[in-house]
């Protein structure tokens, strides 16, 4: 009897032990619940955010994989080095993180074009340079005007009267350049809270654009530059982190056109763009191309009256069976797009 007694009190401390062992395991010394871990504590920069850890059932395997893009991206933010220029050849694609802007409206394009008004195209005169101030490259402005109602993103850019902008000085490839209407283009842009709108209305005798990806440049596509931080680096003649390239292709329009965007500078950031929203269509003596780019891609935040150092080109491929890029024209003739000090002045502007 005395031997069983034993024996049920050394099973009873046994119970008790391992009860206390396993509080311990998911409670603090005065038995409070422990904190649930956090993420990282490195401040996120602007634009970044955290959300829940989804259900691990079926993405077990890509949660390492988003934690170290997450780092990677935070790390690259926050670096002071600059980025030099590189020539269009990176692939792949970094998500913007943070929450995603809501579209404009996407139509089906309509086989009838909305007649575009009849407006005098505006013919920047960079001969006379006004003297350059710490925020506002020299020169005429290009002016984005402000929507309040986003304009439909079909690849007519008829449905949105705004001023249009001539672009029509050959940057590159002379040789190949015949005429006006071998290449040239108008240009108009306008803004909301969420989206930098652009709308091109490009004549090409030739239409050709079978390149996709980093390589987009190498057939019919446009191209945007843009300083985001004119004031940290007005002086700067090299590509630095607040100095963006984008290109825009308006897809194969002779086949399955699938338009896309691709970012090349900072290089850090290369890669295509899905939140973009292209659309484009053929015309009678070249092509249109409307996009809607979030500003979550510069990482900026618009307000009326902000000024950045821009240029907007064309790249011509007149060769069906090569993906090569002919000639490039711009609104501004000293287009250098590695040297930002040479970019010219884009202003958010009023209705």
């Amino acid at each position: 009897m005395l031997r069983m007694n034993r024996n049920k009190l050394v099973y009873l401390g046994l119970v008790i032990g391992f009860s206390v062992i396993a509080c311990s395991l998911f409670t603090g010394s005065n038995g409070t619940p422990l904190p649930s871990p956090s993420p990282s504590s490195t401040p996120l920069p602007p634009g970044f955010f955290l959300t829940p850890t989804p259900n691990l059932t079926l993405t077990a395997v890509f949660a390492p994989q988003l934690t170290f893009i997450v780092q990677t991206r935070i790390a690259e933010l926050t670096s002071t080095a600059e980025a030099p220029f590189i020539t269009p050849t990176l692939t792949g694609y970094f998500p913007t993180f943070g929450p995603l802007p809501t579209l404009p409206p996407l139509a089906t394009s309509s086989p009838t074009l909305i007649p575009i008004p009849t407006l005098t195209p505006i013919y920047l005169d960079f001969s006379e340079e006004e003297t350059p101030t710490a925020s506002i490259r020299p020169g005429p402005s290009v002016n984005a005007v402000f929507k309040d109602t986003p304009p439909i993103i079909d690849g007519d850019i008829g449905d949105w009267p705004q001023p249009l902008y001539a672009v029509e000085n050959v940057v590159s490839g002379q040789g190949y350049y015949a005429n006006e209407k071998d290449l040239s283009a108008e240009v108009k842009l306008a803004w909301d809270m969420e989206f930098l709108y652009i709308g091109a209305l490009v004549r090409d005798t030739k239409f050709v654009q079978n390149a996709t990806g980093s390589l987009l440049w190498k057939g019919d596509s446009l191209e945007i530059l843009l300083d985001t931080d004119l004031g940290g680096d007005f002086d700067h003649a090299q590509i630095s982190l607040d100095d963006y390239q984008l290109g825009i292709s308006p897809g194969n329009l002779n086949e399955n056109p699938i338009p896309e965007a691709f970012r090349w500078a900072p290089r850090q950031f290369a890669g295509g763009i899905i939140s973009i929203q292209v659309a484009s269509r053929l015309t009678a003596d070249g092509y249109m191309v409307e996009a809607a780019i979030p500003w979550s891609v510069f990482f900026v935040t618009p307000y009326q009256g902000q000024h950045f150092g821009f240029l907007f080109s064309v790249s011509d491929n007149d060769s069906i069976d090569k993906d090569e890029q002919h000639s490039v024209i711009s609104f501004a003739p000293q287009r250098m797009l590695h040297d930002p000090t040479t970019w010219r002045d884009l202003v958010l502007g009023g209705p």
